[in-house]
């Protein structure tokens, strides 16, 4: 340090840019006081121990840069330039993974579609409770429903459908003869091997086309079911006929795979009606152990036969 006027300084060779308190750093090490208060006025006005507090400061600022505390300005734009360098790097490799990743989510999603339509097939024996809710609206019309069903199917010719709710339906397939009553006040008697619903495996619950005209992966979500909250995975399939639009955006269970969530939405271009389906599981169980009266047909007491007109 040399004395100038009567003021103390730093080597100017030594100067970075750097502002604390008093001090204005520049170059690469704190040189100079830019305030009018110098040294010589705080020996007058505060006493040598301010003096020799101001010395001590400088010096422990420039150990500080010396030793990396403080990076220089150039260190810092390289730094900063290195930051920005890495960001650069990481958005055009987020752009080039994006075309794959996207691939790769549409072929995850077709295959998970195909194994909720496999499990469907070969799931023939099985129980659930489901919610249904219905929404049809268009030309004036806005019809709401919701329907809860226990369903029950077992092969060969063995069905148990009972609706409570905005739907009273219950339709029972014994293995030899049929059940249908609407409104439990008169019901219908059939054969179970002319009667096509009386064979219900999974697939036909779902009534699920195969060949969609698109299918994308949409997210993940959860459906509470009874034993508890279940994972999914969500995507949407659509398909086109004629002037009719079907998607239908559904939650699947990726370890068991059953749609646990079924958001069916139809449109109809030309007529302007448009209905929305949504079906949830809240119980399942594949191969159950069927209580004996599960599949048992009898009339409630005072229910009418109906009969065919002659």
């Amino acid at each position: 340090m040399r004395r100038r006027s009567g003021i103390a300084t730093l080597p100017s060779s030594d100067s970075a840019s750097f502002r604390s308190g008093g001090f204005l750093l520049r170059g690469q090490l704190a040189t100079r006081i830019s305030q009018p208060q110098t040294i010589r006025n705080c020996r007058t006005r505060h006493g040598s121990s301010s003096t020799q507090r101001l010395r001590r400061m400088a010096s422990d600022m420039s150990q500080r840069v010396h030793s990396g505390a403080w990076p220089a300005p150039r260190l810092l734009d390289r730094r900063r330039n290195g930051t920005l360098n890495a960001m650069h790097r990481l958005l055009w490799a987020a752009i080039l993974i994006s075309v794959p990743a996207h691939a790769q989510s549409v072929e995850n999603a077709t295959e998970l579609f195909q194994k909720a339509r496999a499990f469907g097939e070969s799931t023939k024996s099985w129980r659930a409770e489901v919610v249904e809710t219905s929404r049809i609206s268009g030309r004036g019309m806005n019809l709401r429903s919701e329907v809860r069903t226990r369903i029950a199917a077992h092969p060969p010719l063995k069905m148990s459908r009972q609706n409570s709710g905005s739907d009273r339906t219950v339709f029972i397939c014994d293995g030899v003869e049929t059940f249908y009553s609407v409104d439990g006040h008169s019901y219908d008697r059939g054969e179970a091997r002319v009667t096509p619903q009386c064979d219900l495996p999974l697939s036909n619950f779902y009534e699920l086309d195969d060949n969609p005209v698109s299918i994308s992966f949409v997210g993940r979500d959860k459906v509470r079911l009874a034993d508890g909250d279940r994972p999914c995975v969500v995507i949407r399939a659509t398909w086109k006929q004629g002037t009719l639009t079907t998607a239908r955006t559904m939650c699947i269970d990726p370890a068991q795979p059953l749609i646990l969530r079924d958001v069916v939405e139809r449109e109809d271009e030309k007529t302007g009606m448009r209905a929305v389906n949504t079906i949830t599981f809240t119980e399942f169980e594949s191969n159950p152990a069927f209580p004996p009266d599960t599949f048992h047909v009898s009339a409630p007491l005072g229910a009418v036969e109906g009969k065919p007109p002659a």
